[in-house]
């Protein structure tokens, strides 16, 4: 995931939270969630990452 997702995501909750369209933010807020995990983990050091897919393959997720 591109590094913009995020301020897209984020950006698209706010203006679902305007309008307040109940559904259209907890679809932003998942949307934001997912794109946040996968930028932390982006933004990991390489052991952290390598210790994060080893306890995936362990715990079978």
């Amino acid at each position: 995931m591109k590094r913009n997702d995020w301020k897209k995501h984020h950006a698209r909750l706010q203006e679902v939270t305007k309008a307040g369209d109940t559904r259209g933010i907890h679809a932003a807020w998942k949307k934001l969630r997912q794109s946040t995990t996968q930028k932390l983990i982006d933004e990991m050091p390489l052991t952290s990452k390598i210790r994060l897919g080893i306890s995936r393959m362990t715990r079978g997720g």
